[in-house]
């Protein structure tokens, strides 16, 4: 068995390194809309999904957890689908990744050593893309990383996330990944795992390494918060900003040492970088009243409604929400044209409900409450503050999946979903 762990380990760290740095092999087109989510692929990072597969089903026979079973339900909903070999396709990597959240997780539990490591791994990448970031920034485009996955970006072309100020139009930055509002997603996972790494050198090793910690802590934290920002994610702002308020609290009520530090650090990080950056953030905020991108987020609900509506049991197949708006006239209906505009709903919950349905909505809800529940136990322990930290983490995405959808279609979401629900499950003691 150690042998097993050891192999899951290297796995998860591979996997971890995969996910802002997609390399990938293009199959096929699933379907006529020319989009990310309508193509098939064989990406790096399933070599990584498979072995962790494979230590799922090892350690689900060995701890005979055998309800963890339940996770190849994504390939039974399948055969409801209403384009069978979509939904198929879909389906098994699902399942795949279902399983590997089990691995993920017995590979982390009663293994501290391992998720810091994990965590110290999300905060280099963070930091890293937080640097490209600023790159994009300075240059107003694409910096020629596309071998590693970074999209051709620039102001003038039409898709691109983009906005105005003062006149001149402005380009987001990307990283290496499909949109803004994805990289602002991983920094947010990046810098909560940063503190992560900063509360528990504090907690295990005392007034040791003080000024390391302040310094390199400190720095790495400044500089992944200034990538969020460039990120100009409103989602990621509010969610992250929310996210750091619940942790002051919690070590300001529980009279945390580390309380002090990580107050200074959030304080002198937000001064800078508005005193940088406030202008362009006001006019990212106050622009949302007439941003056309918040009017095309309600068309997106309404198209994922009119799903529902018409298979509210068991939904039209999990991939396939795109391809029944599209057959059924539901984009054209509402005037999405342009082969751009045509995406999925931006609500990975009300997106589940129409490719799922009642039945596979009830399961998620299931399977994230029985991944979320156990981690409760820590409360009142000497790690309570380990259970405050995934808790956040795990709202965190949860929160952001409130006004996105690439948790679910696009591969680097479901990596970052698949990764903080291992997480949050592999922190609970065992029974």
């Amino acid at each position: 068995m150690e042998r097993m762990y050891k192999i899951g380990a290297f796995s998860l760290y591979v996997l971890v390194v995969c996910i802002p740095f997609v390399l990938k092999k293009f199959l096929a087109s699933l379907y006529g809309i020319d989009q990310e989510y309508m193509k098939a692929f064989v990406y790096a990072s399933d070599f990584a999904l498979l072995l962790l597969f494979t230590c799922g089903i090892y350690f689900i026979i060995m701890r005979r957890e055998y309800v963890w079973f339940f996770g190849f339900s994504p390939l039974v909903i399948s055969l409801f689908a209403d384009n069978f070999s979509i939904g198929l396709y879909y389906g098994i990597r699902f399942s795949v990744l279902c399983i590997a959240i089990y691995g993920i997780s017995e590979i982390l539990r009663d293994n501290r050593k391992r998720m810091v490591r994990v965590c110290v791994l999300l905060g280099v990448l963070a930091v890293t893309e937080s640097f490209l970031a600023l790159l994009q920034w300075t240059s107003e485009g694409s910096i020629g990383l596309r071998i590693l996955g970074e999209p051709i970006v620039d102001p003038f072309i039409q898709g691109v996330a983009k906005f105005v100020v003062d006149g001149d139009v402005l380009v987001r930055s990307y990283g290496t990944f499909l949109h803004p509002n994805i990289l602002g997603c991983f920094l947010g996972i990046g810098f909560l795992s940063t503190v992560y790494v900063f509360i528990w050198v504090r907690e295990y090793y005392g007034e040791r390494y003080f000024y390391y910690r302040i310094i390199i802590g400190g720095a790495c934290m400044f500089v992944i918060l200034s990538g969020v920002i460039l990120t100009f994610s409103r989602t990621s702002w509010i969610m992250l900003d929310s996210m750091l308020i619940l942790i002051s609290l919690y070590g300001f009520f529980t009279r945390r040492k580390w309380r002090r530090e990580l107050f200074v650090i959030y304080g002198v990080s937000y001064i800078i970088l508005y005193s940088i950056l406030g202008h362009f953030v006001l006019s990212r905020i106050t622009s949302i009243s007439h941003d056309p991108g918040v009017e095309l987020r309600g068309k997106y609900m309404e198209v994922g409604w009119e799903i529902i509506k018409d298979r509210p049991i068991v939904g039209v197949g999990i991939g396939n929400s795109m391809i029944h708006a599209e057959e059924h006239g539901v984009y054209n209906a509402l005037l999405l044209f342009e082969e751009w505009q045509k995406q999925p709903t931006h609500n990975l919950y009300v997106l589940i409900l129409a490719e799922l349905g009642i039945a596979g909505f009830i399961l998620f809800v299931y399977f994230v409450s029985k991944n979320a529940y156990g981690f409760l136990s820590l409360k009142g322990t000497s790690r309570e503050w380990e259970m405050v930290l995934m808790g956040t983490l795990l709202i965190f995405i949860l929160g952001v999946g409130m006004f996105d959808h690439f948790l679910w279609t696009i591969e680097q979401g479901r990596l970052m979903f698949v990764l903080v629900f291992g997480m949050v499950r592999g922190i609970r003691p065992r029974s």
